[in-house]
């Protein structure tokens, strides 16, 4: 929405409901509701923070403070928010806020510097967009023209009493590490109902900016808009969004899924409702003013062949803010879900401290990130056991998380308490069974550099009170000679007539590659074998399984020599303590994360 005129005056809300005729009542459903702490793990905010009509106001900083708190670890979390109405100095403030978080931010101008929109006469007013994430500058994934990674789209301006221009402010970035083009939208707004120029230019504006949000949809790339739509659901406004995949009756011309159309409990009007699951409707956005009638003018719509469970939920309107409401929606991404306990996968805990799986294509290759959880910074280590995490915390407390059998995410809500004392450890493992008593053990490396099995437990727990000490690597060495250590599973087969038993394999500070057959004649490990060199350039080593499905274990690295992105690296092991030349399977993984 829009409050002023040519000349710049300021004119207050300018209305421009256009009135749908609906027969019936709305059915009395319960409203959809999004909560931080249940919500699928993809989150988007919009607002219209209300530039002219309150920012004249805004000596408080409340608006910077809201936009802001969208993204607290400790709140919603959000990963992408679009913000309309903004001043110049505004999106500053909140970028600089934002960036430590991880976020990247684009604003574009509609109004020029010192126009008398803003408090500071020497700010432009406009829209931007936050993402949190990496913006993703390959020219190779993008067109030429926008190879900074950053676009605009310049919409189409209107007839009526307004003078600003149109334009939407896009970037394409890493969000939860999936490369994605994320637009700020505010369509033309018509003064009235019987501003039939207007319409025409909100629509023509709609029309544009979905040919560009199809352009990047047919090469691949997920798309999330998000913003001021200025018109009803039901209108041409937000027709060329709509998927044209859903039931007649709500369909519109697109691919996307809007957060609210299936908010059963905000259900109404006439022609647009499938009745049961969809409809092109949503809960109002929106006061009204001047006339009172209240209305839905903000989306967030996403790609539907990239996004499932597909939500939002409108927050209580603050007058103090704005005459919008914050909306909010949630999403999970369409290949995301629970794993198989022996499948094959890569696991990591990026800077903010979210946990993320990146399942095993079974060609060598690793799907994108399904993000799995948040909180997991405060682990000193962490390991996989079967589809289980073993999680050991900065007190020394071992835990294990189960995976969710619906969702495949871990939770805090669902840990197991396995014990606690375990300090100065420096590397844990879960190798599986070392011993022979098909238990599943622990191996730790304590400070000095002792490695002790803690054996498994019936109850699928291990026995902390009675450790094991293991073989030294080598003589007169302890295990603090390797920087990396991994469990890498039956790496070298065991002879055919003795049973198969897990190895370890380490890199030391030389970087030379070791190799520690599991020995089941002694339930422990055989000295060091080289089996490589050069390895000093990789941060991290992980033994993610058998990720080309030929029976073997493979190995993955992180180097450091392309900067602080980090190449990932895969080496398809042979089975016979070998692997093939090294093979780039992904980038942007920075120094210090944990893989495993």
């Amino acid at each position: 929405m829009r409050k002023f005129k040519s000349g710049l005056a300021f004119l207050g809300s300018i209305a421009f409901f256009l009135v749908a005729s609906f027969t019936g009542v709305p059915t009395a459903l319960a409203k959809d509701v999004v909560s931080a702490s249940t919500s699928p793990p993809l989150r988007f905010s919009t607002y219209n923070i209300c530039g002219n009509y309150c920012v004249k106001a805004d000596d408080s900083g409340i608006r910077v403070s809201a936009v802001v708190a969208e993204t607290d670890a400790a709140g919603w979390k959000a990963d992408v928010v679009f913000v309309q109405e903004i001043c110049k100095y505004q999106y500053e403030q909140i970028r600089t806020q934002l960036t430590p978080r991880g976020f990247s931010g684009h604003y574009v101008p509609t109004i020029a510097a010192n126009s008398s929109i803003c408090l500071n006469k020497n700010s432009s007013y406009g829209m931007a967009v936050f993402a949190k994430g990496a913006i993703h500058a390959d020219a190779t994934w993008q067109p030429a023209a926008e190879s900074d990674g950053l676009a605009e789209v310049n919409l189409l301006s209107g007839t009526g009493v307004e003078t600003e221009g149109i334009t939407s402010p896009c970037m394409r970035v890493f969000v939860q590490h999936r490369s994605t083009w994320v637009c700020s939208v505010h369509l033309w707004w018509p003064k009235d109902s019987t501003d039939t120029a207007g319409v025409a230019a909100r629509d023509a504006n709609a029309r544009i900016l979905y040919q560009k949000v199809k352009e990047w949809q047919d090469k691949g790339v997920p798309v999330i808009v998000g913003g001021d739509f200025n018109g009803q659901p039901w209108t041409d406004a937000t027709k060329p969004f709509y998927s044209s995949e859903a039931v007649s009756a709500v369909r519109g011309t697109g691919a996307m899924t809007e957060v609210d159309e299936t908010d059963a409990g905000e259900f109404q009007g006439s022609g647009v409702c499938d009745g049961a699951t969809r409809c092109r409707s949503g809960e109002v956005t929106h006061d009204g003013r001047p006339t009172g009638s209240l209305r839905k003018i903000d989306y967030i719509f996403a790609t539907s062949s990239f996004f499932k469970e597909v939500r939002g939920d409108v927050q209580a309107r603050n007058v103090s803010i704005s005459d919008h409401s914050l909306l909010r929606g949630t999403a999970r991404w369409a290949d995301c879900g629970p794993a198989e306990p022996t499948a094959s996968a890569l696991f990591r805990v990026d800077a903010s401290g979210a946990l993320f799986r990146y399942a095993s294509h079974g060609n060598g290759t690793l799907a994108p990130a399904c993000k799995v959880g948040f909180g997991w910074g405060n682990m000193s280590q962490i390991a996989r056991q079967g589809s289980d995490l073993i999680a050991l915390d900065q007190a020394g407390a071992l835990w294990r998380y189960p995976a969710d059998p619906t969702t495949g995410e871990y939770s805090g809500s669902t840990r197991v308490n396995l014990g606690s004392g375990l300090s100065g450890i420096t590397a844990m493992l879960t190798p599986g069974d070392t011993d022979g008593d098909n238990t599943r053990d622990l191996l730790v490396r304590n400070s000095l550099g002792q490695l002790l099995r803690y054996p498994g437990t019936g109850a699928g727990g291990y026995n902390l009170t009675a450790p094991v000490t293991l073989n030294a690597p080598a003589s007169g060495q302890t295990w603090n000679r390797y920087k990396l250590l991994v469990a890498a599973g039956d790496f070298a087969r065991s002879a055919a007539d003795k049973p198969s038993r897990p190895d370890l394999i380490g890199i030391d500070n030389d970087g030379k590659l070791w190799l520690h057959r599991g020995n089941s004649d002694t339930d422990n490990y055989d000295t060091a074998a080289d089996i490589g060199q050069g390895w000093q350039v990789y941060t991290a080593l992980a033994a993610p399984g058998d990720l080309n499905s030929d029976g073997n274990p493979d190995l993955v690295a992180r180097d450091e020599t392309s900067g602080t992105h980090g190449k990932l690296w895969y080496y398809k092991g042979d089975g016979a303590d070998g692997y093939d030349p090294k093979v780039e399977i992904g980038n942007g993984y920075p120094k210090g994360e944990p893989l495993f």
